[in-house]
């Protein structure tokens, strides 16, 4: 069975985005792939799908879509409210769409990225270096190597059995910091920190540095404490790793992110640990990041946090099927309520 989604409305930034782009940096080809990967590999967890399958990347909320067939999908990622045909729905849960349904996000509350996975083949997509994910930069993977606009209808192909599938907790440090704004972000010092005064590694440390607006998925601006040089801010063009943080002249950091390029002539002073990447992905302009140091003995900590982190567990409701679902108007005390059911049978 075909599933196919129009894209009414694609907010301010929505992409294909996977698990990125391995295999081309050296070439000069950069991973891309999804900014927040927890959000998005429990997307596609949810509805069902092999890890790695693409999805949309929503920034910052204001997203519409159409279904043009039936379809199970699941929203993940930033907290926003989101509606089916004008029910207001639960994210991390995933949902059977009729022909004509409506999917809605409204402007983040909280964390700026959305993920909307949808289950089945994906087709029609451009695939570069076994990724479907969009680089607009070198116009390459997604639909035509570009950001997704209005009109565009993506389409997918599904076996008819939809399992009811949600997230079984939301213990984990990434949704408290979510709605935090102040967040701690783990750093490992290096590999050039022998490039900084005591004083600027220290400064690096004690205060908080603001997200500014000139952030994108190629790197993170901070406003804050100046980092101060022993001599140059420059070396020699070497790799970039995700979660780099590179300090330029002016003394501010730039986390490297998804997009980033392949390599970069300014000195860094750390790395961000992968498990909290996801959360400087949805910091929003104008909160706080705080970095906090480690050692390589906290590793092993961090790897067990990691490992327990792609294991989250998905819950299969009583091992249910999704068969069908339905909207219903009711009126109780003169007041109007839309509800969306679900029927559900045994698996």
């Amino acid at each position: 069975m075909l599933a196919r989604i129009e894209i009414v409305s694609p907010g301010l930034l929505s992409s294909i985005q996977d698990r990125g782009r391995y295999g081309g940096l050296d070439y000069g080809v950069s991973e891309s792939g999804a900014m927040d990967i927890f959000a998005y590999d429990c997307a596609n967890e949810i509805v069902g799908n092999q890890k790695g399958a693409p999805a949309i990347e929503i920034l910052n909320g204001s997203f519409k879509g159409l279904v043009l067939g039936k379809a199970i999908i699941c929203v993940t990622g930033a907290l926003t409210e989101m509606k089916i045909n004008s029910v207001k729905v639960r994210l991390w849960e995933n949902y059977l769409l009729n022909k004509g349904d409506v999917i809605e996000l409204e402007s983040c509350e909280a964390g700026i990225r959305n993920y909307l996975a949808v289950q089945g083949d994906w087709y029609g997509l451009d695939k570069f270096l076994d990724s479907y994910s969009t680089d607009v930069k070198a116009k390459i993977g997604g639909l035509a190597g570009r950001n997704l606009m209005r009109g565009d209808v993506l389409t997918v192909e599904w076996e008819l059995k939809a399992v009811k599938r949600k997230l079984a907790t939301f213990d984990d440090p990434y949704f408290r910091q979510m709605k935090c704004g102040i967040k701690d972000v783990r750093v490992l010092l290096g590999p050039q920190e022998e490039a900084f005064t005591f004083e600027g590694i220290t400064a690096f440390f004690k205060g908080g540095y603001e997200m500014t607006t000139m952030s994108n998925r190629m790197g993170l601006r901070l406003k804050g404490q100046m980092i101060e040089h022993i001599e140059s801010p420059d070396l020699l063009s070497d790799s970039i790793p995700f979660g780099a943080i590179q300090i330029p002249g002016d003394g501010q950091p730039i986390v490297m992110m998804a997009d980033r390029q392949t390599t970069g002539g300014y000195t860094k002073i750390g790395t961000v640990v992968s498990t909290d990447l996801p959360v400087l992905a949805q910091t929003r302009p104008g909160e706080l990041i705080r970095f906090v140091k480690i050692e390589l003995d906290e590793l092993k900590k961090i790897d067990s946090e990691r490992a327990g982190r792609m294991n989250m567990p998905i819950q299969k409701k009583e091992e249910t099927e999704i068969l069908s679902s339905s909207q219903f108007t009711v009126i109780v005390n003169n007041r109007q309520y839309e509800l969306l059911v679900e029927e559900l049978g045994t698996v």
